[in-house]
């Protein structure tokens, strides 16, 4: 538990610096990151410094990595093969045949990531309009963020609510 209890204080620390006064709250941001990457980095967070799954919109203009990923439509999940590769963009990496559902932001640092988060949070109309960046609870900035559609996934809600039963003790 030592290494969970640093590991978790520190990307506190991250996050609560990379959100300021936005409205995010670093637990979420924690939550999210242990979801999406697990305690460890995942291999889009090591390779791209995506912790959290971000992929790349059509106005993304930075690299891209293909990989793959679970998506679901209707309630039923459909596996897309990536390429795992990194591309300087979306086109190139559209035109090699990757599928637009496995491209990643690829971020240069960790810090880029962390930003990049805060920045499609506060940048997207559409988490202002779901009441990502109003929220008064944790478990408020939980369900906005799912009624934002930030995932694919029936149970994204649950599974934020279960990481953050199990990490709030560590928060101080």
């Amino acid at each position: 538990m030592a290494n969970n209890t640093t590991y978790i204080n520190d990307l506190y620390k991250a996050a609560a610096k990379a959100v300021g006064d936005t409205g995010i709250f670093p637990e979420t941001v924690v939550t999210q990151k242990i979801l999406e990457s697990g305690y460890t980095d995942s291999k889009l967070a090591s390779i791209a410094n995506n912790y959290f799954g971000i992929k790349s919109s059509l106005g993304w203009k930075g690299k891209v990595i293909s990989m793959s990923t679970n998506e679901f439509f209707n309630g039923v999940m459909k596996r897309y093969p990536g390429t795992n590769k990194v591309y300087d963009n979306r086109i190139l990496a559209l035109k090699d045949g990757a599928n637009a559902y496995t491209l990643f932001r690829w971020y240069p640092t960790k810090e880029a990531g962390l930003k990049g988060y805060v920045e499609l949070i506060t940048g997207n109309p559409r988490y202002k309009k779901a009441g990502v960046l109003d929220a008064k609870t944790i478990a408020d900035q939980f369900a906005a963020l799912v009624r934002a559609g930030y995932a694919t996934d029936p149970d994204y809600l649950n599974k934020l609510v279960k990481v953050y039963t199990n990490i709030k003790g560590f928060f101080f």
